[in-house]
């Protein structure tokens, strides 16, 4: 009767939570380093840069951002970040933490070696998945930045930088004329304590592991052209900082927590002797998956019912406190279950 009582008083407290889309893709890091006042940033620098970014502008591994390290637009983690990896002069292009010595000779052939470059790391396992979304809070936003260990990180000190970029922003380039558009301007830290972020993972962290921040936004116009940037850098022993991963989206891919937390309010997940009810009305349940709270997953096998009501085996596990991610018509939603047996 106690074991009935207490199955009961989990099953009460169930909790929703949206399973993470960890992007877990390797992304490559193109910085630009570069001002308004140099003329080979408008001609050559400008040819590279602009030319690159009609090729990758729809691949999200692909992160181009121009950071003006002096002039009209200059900032000061722009200035931060390019000191970082003590590069001379302008314009220079760090591809992931590597200055590829880009010169007016040479414009294709980098460009080339660039898509070449992000084409293979695309391929790749990140060390850390990332997953960045926003929310409207009232008349204010939060970030949220999710993480997941993609494999046993061993003595890392990461951090979570988020970052105002502008793309097309009208502005002054020397070499060009005083109306160029720019493209994917990094415009200012959102994480004030810091232009590295906050701390993400630090020693030694098992595979799966996960953890997340959030950063409070205050309120500004979302558009097409404004973009949040998220990068995961690790802090070396000798202090400088190295890029791990990004991921960047349009402020205007706002999450609307009621409208998602309506979709899934709907979800019940229900265990029973030897099978786990599954009913999402309105909805056609194409999957089911159940994880432990070490991150192993076990896929569950249909055995009854279709559309929104089906009925999966219950695998023989262990006692205690499991996720089921129902997946839908391309949505994702989790519920927490306890299992008695």
């Amino acid at each position: 009767m106690l074991k009935i009582k207490f199955v009961i008083l989990c099953l009460l407290f169930v909790q929703f939570t949206f399973a993470q889309n960890y992007k877990s893709s390797q992304s490559t890091l193109v910085i630009k380093k570069t001002a308004d006042w140099c003329p080979f940033c408008g001609t050559y620098g400008w040819d590279f840069f602009d030319g690159l970014y009609k090729d990758v502008k729809s691949n999200p591994d692909a992160i181009l951002i121009a950071m003006h390290y002096s002039g009209g637009l200059q900032n000061a983690p722009s200035l931060e970040i390019t000191n970082n990896f003590n590069v001379p002069g302008q314009p220079v292009f760090v591809v992931n933490n590597a200055d590829i010595l880009v010169n007016s000779s040479n414009v294709n052939a980098k460009i080339t070696q660039v898509k070449s470059t992000i084409s293979s790391n695309g391929q790749l396992v990140s060390p850390i998945g990332v997953d960045l979304s926003l929310f409207k809070t009232g008349n204010n936003f939060t970030a949220t930045i999710s993480a997941k260990a993609n494999q046993d990180l061993n003595g890392v000190n990461t951090f979570a930088g988020l970052y105002l970029v502008r793309n097309n922003l009208v502005h002054n380039q020397s070499g060009r004329n005083t109306s160029a558009v720019h493209i994917n301007v990094l415009e200012k830290n959102l994480i004030t304590e810091s232009t590295w972020g906050k701390p993400l993972f630090t020693g030694n962290i098992a595979k799966n592991n996960t953890t997340s921040v959030e950063v409070p936004i205050s309120s500004f116009a979302t558009s097409a052209d404004l973009k949040l940037l998220l990068i995961v850098w690790n802090k070396l022993p000798n202090g400088s900082y190295a890029f791990l991963n990004a991921q960047m989206i349009n402020s205007n891919s706002i999450t609307t927590s009621n409208v998602d937390l309506s979709i899934a309010e709907s979800l019940t997940v229900t265990p029973v002797e030897n099978s786990i009810k599954i009913s999402w009305p309105g909805r056609k349940i194409d999957q089911a998956i159940l994880t432990n709270q070490l991150g192993q997953i076990v896929p569950l096998q249909k055995i009854d019912g279709q559309g929104a009501e089906v009925i999966f085996s219950k695998p023989s596990l262990p006692v205690g406190v499991y996720q089921v991610s129902v997946i839908s018509e391309g949505k994702k939603a989790t519920k927490s279950i306890f299992l008695n047996e």
